[in-house]
């Protein structure tokens, strides 16, 4: 990459548009992307061209992409019939996206981070003597542009509504990994919250506790309900110190010496204030750790709730 460009990877954008005009069914993992997420304007317009086709329902490969580009008058902004062709050259493995897709989020977020900064620099030049209102509105308005940025990457393929009938209900075959415990109790991912709450002590932290453990078994029953598999869960909590934590796992390690514990459970140590969701830098600190421990299941425990989800 030159040093002077904006952040952006040309074998990345060139893959993953070869890919789609060799395998178009591909296209709908990233298409909701804004069509600046390729730095290269050659791309940025193929992508848009190829966003076209497919809300009009036109099949997309290189004869129509081509004959759609020409029409426009768009050619040579994608550098012609040639570099088309060398393009579509550079097409891999379906199995090879989601690396490029991965890489083309980074580089995208950062250079949207670049232009939060510089639009920040600037407000922030022009409001020297703010204060009060004026400042808090500032620091809201930068804080709201660094969220979105952070969540770049996420799965935007769902769609906010989707109506089933009731064929397709009944029809609907369950993953064989989601159902965890009992039968619609634990589940995982997005398909199932459960909240269990009640008063201090009442064993809210214990029974969260055991289900970690029953998940590290993989078997037997949890609160009367069936444990249907191994499953990894991820505590996060603003209730336990270290002191209370390492005393809860010596303990736990000596009654199981057997189980993969290390694999299996992981929990947070407290955050200072409690669990700050409000602030976009935790939420992507807590992003970034659950993709690279990937747990089934993510237990947030607070003073008098916790959240199964």
């Amino acid at each position: 990459m030159t040093k002077n460009l904006p952040p952006h990877s040309l074998e990345a954008e060139q893959s993953t548009l070869a890919t789609a005009l060799e395998f178009p069914g591909v296209l709908a993992s990233f298409a909701s992307r804004p069509v600046d997420f390729f730095h290269d304007l050659r791309h940025a317009t193929l992508f848009a061209t190829m966003k076209e086709l497919k809300k009009e329902g036109v099949l997309i490969d290189s004869v129509t992409v081509f004959q759609r580009l020409k029409d426009q008058r768009k050619l040579k902004l994608v550098g012609g019939a040639t570099y088309l062709s060398e393009l579509s050259a550079k097409s891999g493995s379906e199995a090879n996206l989601p690396y490029w897709i991965a890489l083309l989020n980074e580089k995208y977020a950062l250079r949207k981070l670049q232009q939060i900064c510089r639009e920040a620099d600037f407000k922030i030049s022009a409001e020297r003597e703010a204060s009060g209102a004026a400042l808090k509105s500032l620091l809201v308005g930068i804080q709201a542009d660094l969220d979105t940025v952070s969540r770049v990457g996420q799965d935007d393929s769902r769609k906010p509504v989707c109506v089933w009938n009731a064929s397709q209900l009944a029809g609907y075959e369950i993953p064989a990994d989601m159902m965890l415990v009992g039968d619609n109790e634990i589940v995982r991912g997005y398909e199932g919250v459960t909240v269990m709450a009640g008063p201090g002590s009442s064993g809210k932290s214990l029974a969260a506790m055991a289900l970690a453990l029953a998940g590290a078994k993989g078997d037997g029953f949890w609160m009367g309900r069936k444990v249907h598999r191994k499953f990894r869960t991820l505590i996060i909590q603003a209730e336990n110190g270290l002191v209370r934590l390492k005393t809860e796992f010596e303990a736990l390690k000596r009654n199981h010496p057997d189980l993969p514990l290390d694999d299996h459970i992981f929990i947070s140590e407290p955050p200072e204030g409690g669990l700050p969701f409000h602030r976009g830098n935790f939420r992507a600190e807590l992003r970034s750790i659950v993709d690279r421990l990937k747990p089934d299941l993510v237990v947030v425990r607070y003073c008098r709730s916790v959240i199964f989800t």
